[in-house]
């Protein structure tokens, strides 16, 4: 799924009107309606709605929407921030005054101070659209902060009001609107996917208005939000005719003392994502507990560096490196010899990452076929200290441009870039998954990926959204609080059910 800018979007509403072709007051009915119908999915009748509306086009669909939930015998209050109202929003007025629903022109501080709202009250913003280009001020901000304090279920159509879709700013936290849920029209908004505007927009989904689909395949775009349709695009069946050795043989180099857990977990998590064979280097102490825990994965010991050579890498498909291996020297040898000898798929986590950091001039040496999976704060130390996440966003990508590997960014919405300056957004996960192992479990799916024939790139992608997907399915079974990464594990079967059947 397409992320397109503000202005992407308004050309694809002006390119819909054009050649369809529909009349924009019957477009913006369309939307309306549409909206309507997921309000009437998710809430029961008996919710009353207050409505805020802007004096813009988002204004105009809080009126329309205001009309049309009147006709469906809702009680309705609508509340109007006065200014220059455009000619779709002055249509929808009119229209609105023909129905029994109570309207007032907010014009004055004193008007916004005697606005009262109920818990059983479903608040729908729409003062401000995608056009916002400026934080929000004056009378605008005033009552954001005087919705935002009072009780009821808020619900941002299209953007919560004081956010931007694309540009980096928003307003002050207090000044802008804090929905519970977002309706985003048609496309998510490339502000809904970092973790710092997630107070903003709650939980959010698209609603489709139809605009046109021959505008929509053929804007360009660099950032995706990913979803089921288009992973099960990118993965190819099984081969019913295969076997081990058709599958992949993967190396996982994970553990040391006192993390013996993270090579267990990214071990298991390799062959339990459908890799044919897994051999797992590993200090000799946590052999044992391997074997009891996952006996399907082989192991050699990584006590002593003189055994590291007798590894032969070009026996395996895909190599994972770093869950819990530790800041040793003989970590750091291995780091050194997989950059200098390697071009298999590599998955650099964890301590490994720590490593790099320490040798930045090592980065020229990454292979492209090299995946980095960092959280917010191994990207930083690979990189600089980042202020927001829009930043980091940007910092991500130059990074894969510059050095030509593909980075995996864990967070609110895991992002993967790519060497040619795209940007994928996983639609999976949620904040159960922010456990200790989770990383190593992530680790142990791309690899294995790797190891059966995808492209890195790819494999990240598939292994963002299979991850997220298991950890899905973990919260249903054991709840987000009580998570675990091995539930994680325990659940990668939940994807791979759906996509063989």
């Amino acid at each position: 799924m397409k992320i397109l800018t503000a202005q992407q979007l308004q050309e694809a509403d002006a390119y819909t009107q054009l050649n369809e072709p529909i009349a924009p007051i019957n477009l913006m009915e369309r939307a309306a309606t549409a909206i309507c119908h997921e309000l009437a999915v998710k809430f029961p009748a008996s919710y009353s709605y207050t409505v805020f509306c802007g004096p813009g086009n988002n204004g105009g669909d809080g009126l329309a929407m205001a009309r049309l939930l009147a006709e469906q015998r809702k009680k309705v209050i609508v509340y109007i921030l006065k200014g220059k109202y455009t000619e779709s929003f002055i249509t929808n007025f009119e229209r609105l005054k023909s129905t029994p629903v109570h309207y007032s022109e907010i014009d004055t501080e004193a008007a916004i101070e005697n606005i009262k709202l109920s818990s059983e009250d479903i608040v729908l913003d729409a003062l401000f659209g995608i056009g916002l280009n400026q934080p929000v001020d004056g009378k605008g901000a005033k009552l954001i902060q005087k919705i935002n304090e009072q009780p009821g279920v808020k619900i941002a159509i299209d953007i919560p009001s004081g956010l931007s879709a694309d540009l980096l700013f928003t307003s002050t936290p207090e000044n802008t609107f804090k929905a519970h849920h977002t309706l985003s029209i048609q496309l998510p908004k490339l502000a809904f996917l970092f973790a710092e505007n997630a107070c903003f927009t709650g939980t959010f989904s698209c609603v489709d208005i139809g605009l046109h689909p021959d505008f929509l395949s053929s804007c360009p775009s660099d950032i995706e939000f990913v979803n089921a349709q288009e992973i099960h695009a990118l993965m190819h069946p099984r081969a019913r005719s295969g076997h081990k050795g058709t599958f992949g043989h993967a190396l996982m180099i994970a553990g040391n003392e006192g993390a013996f857990g993270a090579a267990l977990l990214a071990s298991r998590a390799t062959i339990k994502s459908g890799c044919g064979k897994v051999t797992a280097m590993v200090p000799e102490e946590a052999i044992t507990p391997l074997m009891i825990y996952t006996p399907e994965v082989m192991t050699q010991s990584n006590r002593q560096k003189e055994k590291q050579k007798s590894v032969y890498y070009h026996e395996f498909d895909a190599i994972g490196f770093g869950p819990g291996i530790g800041l040793e020297s003989d970590s750091q040898d291995i780091l050194v010899q997989l950059l200098e000898e390697q071009q298999l798929p590599i998955v650099l986590d964890a301590d490994a990452l720590t490593l790099l950091s320490k040798t930045q001039r090592w980065y020229v040496s990454l292979s492209p076929n090299t995946v980095l999976t960092p959280h917010p704060a191994e990207f930083d130390r690979l990189t600089q200290a980042h202020k927001t996440c829009f930043d980091r966003f940007k910092s991500q990508l130059a990074f894969s441009k510059t050095y030509q590997v593909t980075v995996l960014l864990k967070g609110h919405h895991t992002c993967v870039t790519t060497p040619d300056g795209k940007a994928y957004f996983n639609s999976t996960g949620n904040d159960g998954m922010a456990t200790a192992g989770s990383g190593d479990v992530l680790t142990g799916i791309i690899t294995s990926l790797c190891a059966q024939g995808y492209e890195p790139t790819v494999a990240a992608i598939i292994g963002a959204y299979i991850h997220g997907y298991a950890g899905d399915a973990a919260a249903q079974s054991v709840s987000r609080t009580s998570m675990l990464a091995s539930d994680i594990i325990n659940h990668l079967s939940n994807f791979f059910l759906e996509f063989e059947r």
